[in-house]
């Protein structure tokens, strides 16, 4: 009987790994197809860093960000890209929509990129680049 728990435990565990490495694979493949999709002629916001910041400002502001937003910046400007940029381009977002732009809003959006990019709130002010000071497209923690 010992044996024969210890092979389906065995297969069940190769069987979870398996699937988990297929599932990362096709999350890649999705992930990457988003970016063409969505960010083909914004190369420099190519990350994942980026990806996740976008589905949460999408989430938490209700706003739609493209690379349409980007593309009249320069390489440099979408390279030093700031938390205070990207606050700015929310509220003008908001305004175009008529939605109101909350008092709280700078602190969420803090909150946001906190979470995203794994650094401390204290870290973020306006003129932090989410590039270099923040970190973004980073591997390492």
């Amino acid at each position: 009987m010992g044996e024969w728990s210890g092979y389906v435990c065995g297969s069940v565990c190769v069987s979870l790994a398996v699937l988990l490495a297929v599932m990362q694979f096709i999350g890649g493949i999705w992930c990457f197809i988003e970016f063409r999709r969505k960010w083909r002629s914004v190369p420099e916001l190519w990350t994942i860093d980026w990806l996740d910041i976008v589905h949460r400002v999408e989430r938490e502001f209700r706003v739609m960000l493209s690379a349409a937003d980007f593309e009249g910046w320069a390489v440099e400007a979408r390279l030093g890209l700031t938390a205070g940029k990207l606050w700015e381009l929310i509220t003008a977002k908001h305004k175009q929509t008529g939605i109101e732009v909350t008092t709280n809003g700078w602190e969420r959006l803090v909150v946001l990129l906190s979470e995203a990019l794994n650094v401390k709130v204290s870290r973020i002010n306006p003129n932090s680049r989410l590039y270099t000071d923040l970190g973004m497209g980073n591997s390492d923690p």
